[in-house]
């Protein structure tokens, strides 16, 4: 299974186009994705060291707070750790859109930890609603039908018993809370009232923020689409926007539930406490800014982005000439028709590919032809451009032809 066959892929030749339009395979390149640099690479040295060293010092946090924290608080701590290293390696890498949902997350962790801080008994709502998603898991039962064997018989097992454990708490918490504590350990209690309660009514609205991202919603894709005039470009991968944004609102969050927590020892290699720490951590907000938006305006297309899909004309011998459209992200061309009339220039472009027919082992000259459209032919099967296209070391790029419609 480590080369990917047994679920159809295999390692593709990917190609590449010239500006002069001549398509060659272009074999160094074995993924879909351009290589980049991550912003992190962009900051100062001395402030990267202190964000990859950060963690240690939570780590040992860590270590200490569960020695005297344990039920709902101690719950909460875990998670907030987790989160709190993910939304860094998040922002180091730009990530913005899993550092946005962490961030989120972290806001969520602040005020649940403020609300069990606050009472035994919602200390005590909030360890019940384990048996919730304890009871939701062995119902579910999910990828159960995939296993074989003794892996799924193990399996159906510990869920039988992850749900019958869970069955007599569970009814005595529902019992206690109301139908609305299966949909979240709150009972009802909204993230909002909660922030209302608590005094983070400005953390809120950075909060819903936040929440675009993981309700899909327009105004979360601005790191990831860009218009300009009637073009439109989507980018996958960075969200160079959104990062600056969920690293400052994170952390600030995070900040102000150390606060709430037990002081720890000062970590003897450093020499100051989380909390400080924390603080310096935050005014590399700074660093984090200028070199995500260095990034993002190097990313963007000065104009639309290039084409994913593009028409190439393959002459074989006797000059018959084939369209293909070609998937650049699938590493195919598909059997094509044009649409409309042949375009200007046709003649003089089958006369600069004539020479090149024949030079790689059978294979026609190519070339693709931009503004162009031609539409795939039902039924016909795609050939993978490694079939197609003529090695890089074979044939030179053509001198420029133009090609209009």
């Amino acid at each position: 299974m480590g080369d990917g066959k047994a679920f159809g892929l295999h390692k593709t030749n990917r190609s590449v186009l010239g500006t002069d339009g001549a398509e060659v395979r272009s074999d160094e390149f074995d993924d879909p994705y351009e290589s980049y640099q991550p912003p992190s690479s962009l900051w100062d040295p001395d402030f990267d060291h202190f964000l990859r060293a950060y963690p240690a010092l939570v780590i040992d946090a860590l270590t200490q707070w569960h020695e005297t924290l344990s039920g709902a608080r101690g719950m909460i701590v875990n998670h907030a750790t987790n989160d709190v290293l993910i939304l860094l390696r998040a922002v180091r890498d730009g990530d913005g859109r899993t550092a946005a949902r962490t961030a989120r997350a972290i806001f969520e962790h602040l005020v649940h930890y403020k609300e069990v801080a606050s009472s035994r008994d919602k200390a005590t709502q909030y360890e019940a609603h384990q048996h919730v998603t304890a009871d939701q898991l062995a119902r579910a039962r999910i990828g159960l039908g995939l296993l074989r064997g003794k892996a799924r018989k193990q399996e159906g097992l510990r869920l039988t018993a992850l749900g019958r454990r869970a069955q007599r708490p569970l009814l005595e918490a529902m019992d206690r809370y109301g139908a609305s504590f299966q949909r979240g350990w709150t009972a009802g209690t909204s993230v909002r009232s909660l922030a209302e309660r608590h005094d983070l009514m400005p953390g809120y609205e950075s909060y819903r923020i936040l929440s675009g991202v993981m309700h899909g919603s327009a105004g979360a894709l601005l790191g990831t689409r860009r218009e300009k005039g009637s073009q439109v470009t989507h980018r996958l991968g960075m969200d160079l926007q959104l990062a600056p944004l969920a690293f400052h609102e994170g952390v600030a969050w995070w900040r102000a539930m150390l606060d709430d927590l037990p002081a720890t020892a000062v970590h003897p290699d450093w020499g100051l406490g989380l909390r400080e720490a924390t603080d310096e951590l935050l005014t590399g907000y700074v660093e984090v800014f200028a070199g995500c938006r260095r990034l993002d305006n190097r990313l963007w297309p000065t104009g639309g982005a290039l084409p994913k899909r593009v028409a190439v004309l393959a002459l074989y011998p006797n000059d018959k000439a084939r369209w293909f459209l070609h998937d650049l992200a699938a590493g195919l061309l598909r059997p094509a028709r044009l649409v409309g009339e042949a375009p200007e220039g046709m003649d003089e472009l089958v006369a600069k590919l004539r020479p090149e027919v024949g030079k790689a082992g059978g294979r026609p000259a190519t070339c693709a032809v931009l503004h162009v459209r031609v539409e795939p032919i039902e039924g016909r099967r795609p050939v993978h451009e490694a079939q197609l296209l003529l090695p890089r070391d074979i044939l030179g790029f053509l001198d420029e032809v133009q090609v209009s419609q």
